[in-house]
């Protein structure tokens, strides 16, 4: 049995696509031949007829009923939408006529998993899976009939997630998540939209009890719609106000630990804190319009503002409901979200502590890599580091090291580690509260349980010590306590020295 394995390796080392072949039965792989290359395009394409070739750019995977019957997407119109991410309408070729789906719900966003849709067994029907709501936090599967137009609602949920889905006679089976259920495979009839459970692997959470999950959405300072979901402390009490910890960067499936799973949810919600998971905004007019939509989002640091003030804005109205309290809040975050933290590290005072999955961009890291994302963080960033008209004075931490106000944990990937090693550093000199883990063997998403089981409980440590005043009688590492203890006096001594707001947790500093 062979399994056939794109592999793009990337602009970095100037390479091209290859396809390899893996044999399952000696577990071993080589490079496709030509008759096998032919064989992997076959099945990601089809011939189209001519008249839907000579139209527009065909975005997506091509979706065939017969050999005479088509099902694509397409760009809405390629003249105004240059960008990422164009608005994409369902079309039909059927018997030899063209059918465009009118309907709102058939104008789609492009997804990373394609147009995902699938003809009815009689042919009548196409459905098709369509991200609705407010910045498209809800999922819905349509029914669409090209000859009529006619469009049905097959399922509607505000907190599912679908993926991986195959018509299997007259159901959708595809793999499900919710906010408090993790991953089983699900049947959804495409009759009446009922959901069954084909199979669950973790049947156990079916009985775990959850806190109180409520959904917000609010606009960032831009107008840009943005959303979350707010996990509340699990013995909520409404005469308190509680510690707010945002879990970035996006929100759709189960909620476990954001995006790196390194930030668990409910068991911080056991702890007496709010959680809220974070998505964060997109400028969607440049995701469709703008050619090269990452610089158009990085013009003034766009992209940068734009979250932190949509996670200033729900603190805010979260104060202003009494529902925490606006000086013990934390923000945390991996990948995109480590830059989210190290850009409000160094121009928001709305948050007590942070944690950081790994570094941000440097200007050490610029120069250490190659050609390729020199040219295109240049690109983003209006320049190289050296430029005094570039974005990097207001990004760097080596330019704004005098500005952190909060304590900083870092939980870093040995590979990652010389720019984190950087960022430590220079947060040392300038004598702030920063503290970092290097894990070996680690990836960009950490996978052995031994770290991830660490870094969870130091994480909810650090959060406790911080925004709670807490210790726990089991630390995750020897003296854990009187480092921070220490660090916690240096920083509260370090801000009044400075006429900085005397912060909340330096009221468990003992007196001299």
């Amino acid at each position: 049995m062979y399994n056939f394995i794109p592999l793009l390796v990337g602009l970095a080392h100037d390479c091209k696509q290859t396809l390899r072949v893996y044999d399952f039965s000696s577990k071993s792989e080589r490079l496709a031949t030509d008759i096998e290359k032919r064989e992997y395009s076959s099945l990601k394409t089809q011939a189209i007829p001519s008249q839907i070739a000579e139209r527009r750019v065909v975005e997506g995977v091509r979706h065939t009923k017969t050999e005479n019957n088509f099902a694509w997407v397409e760009n809405e119109n390629p003249d105004i939408y240059l960008g990422f991410s164009p608005p994409q309408r369902l079309n039909a070729y059927v018997d030899g006529e063209i059918y465009h789906c009118a309907h709102l719900e058939c104008l789609r966003r492009r997804s990373l998993y394609g147009p995902q849709l699938w003809w009815s067994n009689d042919g009548a029907e196409i459905y098709f899976h369509h991200r609705d709501g407010w910045n498209a936090s809800e999922t819905g599967i349509y029914a669409w009939s090209p000859v009529t137009d006619n469009l049905r609602t097959v399922y509607k949920s505000q907190d599912s997630w679908l993926a991986d889905c195959s018509i299997v006679k007259k159901s959708l089976v595809c793999l499900h998540e919710n906010l408090k259920a993790p991953r089983k495979i699900v049947s959804i009839s495409l009759e009446n939209g009922s959901l069954k459970t084909l199979y669950d692997p973790n049947p156990e959470l079916a009985n775990r009890h959850f806190s109180k999950i409520e959904k917000l959405e609010w606009e960032d300072r831009f107008g840009g719609p943005t959303h979350g979901f707010l996990v509340y402390p699990i013995d909520y009490d409404p005469d308190q106000t509680y510690p707010l910890v945002f879990v970035t960067y996006t929100s759709r499936r189960f909620l476990r630990g954001g995006v790196g799973d390194e930030y668990p949810i409910h068991p911080l919600a056991a702890e007496g804190f709010f959680v809220l998971s974070h998505h964060r905004p997109f400028n969607q007019d440049i995701l469709m319009k703008e050619k090269d939509s990452m610089k158009a989002l990085f013009e003034n640091l766009h992209w940068r503002k734009s979250v932190l003030s949509s996670q200033e804005i729900i603190v805010k109205l979260l104060g202003d409901r009494g529902l925490i309290d606006i000086d013990r809040v934390a923000l945390t975050g991996l990948s995109e979200g480590a830059a989210q933290v190290f850009f409000a590290l160094i121009h928001s005072d709305k948050f007590a502590a942070f944690i950081s999955s790994g570094g941000s961009v440097s200007p050490g890291a610029f120069y250490r890599a190659n050609r390729s994302v020199r040219n295109l963080q240049s690109s983003w960033l209006r320049g190289a580091p050296d430029d005094p008209n570039s974005y990097w004075s207001d990004i760097a931490i080596e330019n704004n090291a005098d500005k952190i106000n909060s304590p900083l944990l870092m939980n870093v990937l040995d590979m990652e580690a010389i720019g984190a090693i950087q960022h430590a550093g220079y947060l040392q000199e300038a004598d702030k509260p920063v503290e970092m883990y290097i894990f070996p063997d680690a990836h960009h998403i950490k996978w052995r349980p031994d770290q991830r089981l660490a870094i969870y409980r130091r994480n909810i440590q650090w959060l406790k010590f911080w925004l709670q005043d807490a210790e726990v009688d089991d630390p995750v590492s020897p003296g854990q306590y009187d480092r921070w203890r220490a660090m916690r006096a240096n920083h509260c001594a370090n801000m009044k020295a400075r006429g900085k707001n005397f912060p909340t947790y330096c009221a468990a500093v003992p007196a001299e």
